[in-house]
């Protein structure tokens, strides 16, 4: 398409951070291009340190693309808001970059937070790959309770209190939420001009879309969650590909606490830390328990899961007993403790 043809400054700003799987953002460009007017519609895409070779080529595919390279690896809010500070939208489209759209699924949230301006994000449903409804928004924010009670697995007898799950049962409604998954959601520029004009570069990874919203609703924003725009979302493909799920379990831990702190007081996430203490010590010995138990039986297997149990709540352990446990703007580095050797 012909520059001078674009709609400028766009109506939608889409920014999308390449972390290295470039199959991912073919297809989700791919669709992103079949599914909306290009005219109104900018993309830049923030390459977040990741030596990818074939970028540019790809790239070069689709017309108005920006390319915006970071010699250092950064958190994703501070990719992110490499590529919203170069933006000149109306309305971010902040998205993961492992998700296909289905047709007009921007164009739906585009389209209801023009005609309400008193909402500052708008979310779309997401579908697993096998087209099955996956989490897409949260009724409530995080806080010390929710945290403590899932940490009791006592979720279940509390749903009004469960953080994301409470979602099923209610996918087909539009309503008005407490949260949008971050994994898509689009938010008007102005309202995230009034909390700061970027996201919290506190959080490396994890809890960024609660701490948004949680902002926007205090400066008194409101957040929608519209089934109608459809988005599927793949999930899990940067993190579990590295084959180091314990370095994001604990990380997102560490992401919590810095919410707490942040929204609640220091105090709060003391208290949350200690709690966290008190359950962990259990567990390490339970799961210790259960790997010396699959040696005994000669079940490898089960010996293993159980030894990675172990170091999961070991590390977890050893963050919450730190000073810097609310420092969620590094990431939690596993290779580093002592509690990683068998």
């Amino acid at each position: 398409m012909d520059e001078k043809a674009r709609v400028y400054p766009p109506l939608v700003s889409v920014v999308v951070v390449h972390l290295g799987a470039l199959n991912l953002l073919e297809t989700l460009l791919a669709s992103l291009y079949r599914s909306l007017s290009i005219e109104q519609v900018e993309t830049i895409v923030v390459d977040n340190a990741s030596e990818t070779p074939g970028v540019e080529k790809l790239l070069e595919r689709y017309s108005g693309i920006r390319l915006v390279r970071l010699c250092d690896r950064k958190g994703y809010s501070a990719a992110t808001n490499a590529g919203i500070g170069v933006s000149c939208g109306k309305y971010i489209l902040w998205c993961n970059n492992d998700l296909v759209f289905a047709k007009d699924a921007v164009q739906m949230l585009t389209g209801f937070l023009e005609s309400h301006p008193d909402y500052g994000v708008a979310g779309p449903r997401l579908l697993n790959s096998d087209g099955s409804y996956q989490p897409s928004f949260s009724m409530i924010h995080i806080d010390p309770l929710s945290l403590i009670l899932e940490r009791l697995c006592l979720s279940a007898l509390f749903p009004s209190r469960v953080i994301e799950r409470n979602s099923y049962g209610h996918e087909t409604v539009e309503q008005d939420v407490a949260v949008v998954t971050g994994a898509c959601m689009l938010i008007r520029k102005e309202a995230l001009k009034q909390i700061g004009n970027e996201l919290d570069e506190r959080f490396f990874l994890y809890t960024e879309e609660f701490d948004l919203c949680h902002s926007l609703s205090k400066a008194g924003w409101k957040a929608r969650y519209l089934p109608s725009s459809r988005v599927t979302h793949f999930g899990g493909q940067t993190t579990t590909r590295t084959g180091r799920w314990r370095l994001f379990m604990v990380q997102r831990w560490r992401s919590n606490y810095a919410y707490i702190r942040k929204h609640y007081g220091e105090w709060n996430e003391k208290v949350l830390a200690a709690f966290v203490i008190v359950t962990a010590v259990p567990r390490v010995c339970f799961a210790l328990g259960r790997q010396l138990a699959g040696i005994l039986m000669a079940d490898q297997d089960y010996a293993r899961l159980a030894g990675e149990q172990r170091h999961f709540h070991s590390d977890l352990l050893r963050l919450s007993m730190s000073v810097d446990r609310h420092r969620a703007d590094v990431l939690w580095e596993l290779e580093q403790s002592p509690w990683q050797q068998n």
